[in-house]
């Protein structure tokens, strides 16, 4: 989910219908932690399968027929596992906990309740060490508590600038980062079964000028999501950058 989140692989419409356990259509961070989330046993149920009552899917959704008089060959279905983008299910282990005939797992959402509104940062400064060229950047965040996904991008010059690294920092440090750069655009796929419970950077980056760019090119955050939206997200102002001696 993460991978495909930022663009580094492509699925399929099946493998989408699979991973997008929340179920508002698209893939996202948050769909990543939801699936971490279930695999640890935080939660029972994916979100799509307490609205939907199923925990598959099928393609086609439905076939309409006029008449079942006669044999009909080529009308399979595939059955889709939510979750399971991969494809390989298989029989849960005897430990997996499973519910009474009949009756459906309850569905703990764990989250603790910070502001209700999250706040993200950028600041960039230069890396000791690293010589004037080489800008530590960090997105910081407050009021974000009860976060399990977030995507960011980061827009900057391309021409100019070369990421050379990012990394989870900070509260999120245990987070899972995926990150991919095309065309001038930094994808940040941010996930984890556990929900954030502090402010603090969460996201630090390392950008490289070119050899003939006098100062350093600011970044700037071109999109920014939590949870899908559950949590609603702003940035301050414009991106701070120290400048250089």
């Amino acid at each position: 989910m993460s991978q495909a989140r930022v663009g580094i692989v492509a699925l399929t419409a099946n493998q989408t219908i699979a991973g997008d356990v929340s179920g508002n259509g698209r893939i996202s961070s948050y769909d990543a932690a939801l699936i971490s989330q279930f695999r640890v046993g935080i939660i029972t149920e994916f979100p799509i399968a307490t609205v939907s009552g199923h925990d598959w899917a099928f393609a086609p959704s439905l076939r309409s027929y006029a008449t079942l008089n006669t044999h009909r060959r080529g009308e399979d279905y595939v059955a889709i596992l939510y979750g399971d983008v991969t494809g390989n299910w298989g029989a849960a282990p005897e430990s997996s906990q499973t519910a009474p005939a009949g009756e459906r797992l309850a569905s703990p959402r764990a989250r603790p309740i910070g502001t209700g509104h999250c706040w993200l940062s950028l600041r960039g400064e230069p890396e000791a060490g690293l010589g004037k060229r080489v800008i530590r950047w960090t997105v910081r965040a407050e009021g974000c508590q009860g976060l399990i996904g977030l995507d960011v991008d980061l827009a900057f010059d391309a021409e100019r600038v070369e990421i050379v690294g990012a990394m989870a920092a900070g509260p999120a440090s245990d987070f899972v980062l995926t990150s991919n750069s095309r065309d001038g655009v930094l994808g940040l796929s941010l996930f984890s079964a556990n929900p954030l419970l502090e402010d603090g950077d969460l996201l630090v980056l390392w950008a490289e000028s070119a050899v003939h760019v006098s100062r350093p090119a600011a970044l700037s955050i071109a999109l920014a999501e939590a949870n899908e939206g559950e949590i609603p997200v702003s940035v301050r102002t414009s991106p701070r950058l120290r400048r250089l001696p």
